[in-house]
């Protein structure tokens, strides 16, 4: 067998042991966790761009998230392994009111609250394993923001327009003013298992 049919034959059996959906997750998922998500399957941006490519529904990737999947400091897991992930809102996280705090404030709630910030990878891995995303939602990936060639801090959003299913690029950074009402993010817990 050709090595390149190789490497996609083992990456579609560690995809298929690493992305799981909370019907599928077992006792790896359990409330209040949301899902499980693996990383470290895509060893680089042309494999995890050829991925959202051949989705079995169509992924529309922006711009400034297609840019940084290929910066170098956007760092893909060397192995593959399961994180945790919680959907959180500014009102789990102690917002009562509307108005606007810092990324990094939010950042800091959670991070009180025992919820980890993501890998950057979480985001096209999420877009690529949540494919039943419901109709006009979008949610915050929460992780370090990715400077692309411009200097711009990008951060992952994963989305649904009821179209497509998206996969986005926010411009700012941690001093950004987000709106504590309407945002969802995806935080993360540390790995559960590291696949061999």
């Amino acid at each position: 067998m050709p090595k390149y049919l190789l490497q996609g034959f083992l990456a579609a059996i560690v995809l298929a042991l690493t992305i799981t959906s909370p019907a599928a997750g077992g006792d790896d998922c359990v409330s209040p966790c949301w899902r499980t998500v693996g990383i470290g399957v895509y060893q680089n941006a042309t494999a995890m761009r050829d991925a959202l490519s051949d989705a079995g529904r169509r992924i529309a990737v922006g711009e400034t998230a297609n840019e940084i999947m290929g910066r170098p400091l956007f760092q893909y897991a060397q192995s593959p392994k399961r994180l945790r992930l919680y959907r959180v809102t500014g009102f789990d996280l102690g917002y009562h009111e509307d108005g606007n705090v810092s990324l990094r404030d939010i950042y800091q709630r959670a991070s009180e609250l025992e919820y980890d910030l993501c890998p950057a990878e979480v985001g096209p891995m999420l877009r690529l394993s949540y494919l039943d995303q419901a109709p006009g939602e979008f949610l915050e990936i929460a992780h370090l923001p990715v400077h692309r060639y411009g200097g711009q801090a990008i951060r992952f959003m994963v989305g649904y327009d009821g179209w497509t299913l998206l996969l986005l690029g926010n411009v700012g950074d941690l001093e950004t003013m987000v709106p504590t009402q309407s945002l969802v993010f995806v935080f993360c817990k540390a790995a559960l298992i590291a696949t061999q």
